[in-house]
């Protein structure tokens, strides 16, 4: 099936079909409305489970993605932790104090995965 949504994992690397059940809605309209083209990686957040089922083609099983919470989803990050181009360093925030970002520690996102809605 040419357009069904994928999963990758980040910490695994592998990819997985999504389940057409549970929260799988709520994740294809977010993703939609943040992709650029068709059969983008996007970073997202969320509860979920693979569950072994009948292959979409071919015959045999294969470890599905049931997602069961859409937490959120994060364009232009990807599974390395990339956030694009923005740079926080030198920004001053109005508070009631002026503070000012010197350094950033980063922060893994290895917990998060890819999500694309094209089977490729």
């Amino acid at each position: 099936m040419a357009d069904a949504a994928l999963f990758y994992d980040c910490e695994t690397g592998k990819k997985h079909p999504v389940a057409f059940e549970g929260d799988n809605l709520k994740l294809q309209k977010a993703y939609l409305e943040v992709s650029e083209n068709a059969g983008e990686k996007i970073l997202v957040t969320l509860f979920g489970n693979y569950e072994l089922r009948d292959k979409i083609e071919g015959t045999g099983k294969e470890e599905f993605l049931v997602v069961t919470k859409f937490i959120n989803i994060w364009p232009n990050i990807d599974c390395n932790g990339n956030l694009g181009t923005a740079s926080l360093l030198n920004t001053y925030w109005a508070t009631q104090a002026k503070w000012k970002i010197i350094w950033i520690f980063s922060r893994s996102w290895k917990r998060h995965s890819l999500f694309n809605s094209t089977r490729q």
